[in-house]
């Protein structure tokens, strides 16, 4: 899920355990609230992933997320992510891509050869 109004990224609690993602305490427990401005209905977030590699096409990078309880929505991207990468959305083919100068620099890069990155740059 896309959340434009969530400024953290979150993955529900099953989704942790089904692919035996490495966990660890939050520093402090995080007090969240709902849309409506009530707090969630299970508490502070008091447990996150550790980094874990997560791809989209030829788009990777090592992300962070809050376990919580949300088994309709099982992965939940925040703002800070989307002001960050600034994908291309296309709603009508549900297709994404990364043209940002961000994401040319910081999440491609890795994963090319000098060679390989030079032509693409140089057209």
């Amino acid at each position: 899920m896309v959340d434009s109004g969530s400024y953290r990224n979150s993955i529900d609690h099953t989704v942790v355990l089904r692919e035996k993602l490495p966990i660890r305490s939050n520093i402090f427990p995080l007090m969240l609230e709902t849309v409506d401005g009530h707090p969630l209905i299970n508490g502070p977030i008091t447990k996150e992933t550790s980094p874990v590699q997560v791809q989209i096409g030829n788009h990777v990078e090592e992300l962070q997320f809050d376990i919580i309880h949300a088994p309709r929505y099982p992965l939940i991207i925040g703002i800070h992510w989307l002001e960050t990468h600034d994908p291309n959305i296309e709603w009508s083919t549900r297709t994404v891509s990364f043209l940002s100068r961000y994401c040319h620099y910081n999440c491609f890069r890795h994963r090319w050869n000098r060679r390989n990155r030079d032509e693409i740059i140089s057209g």
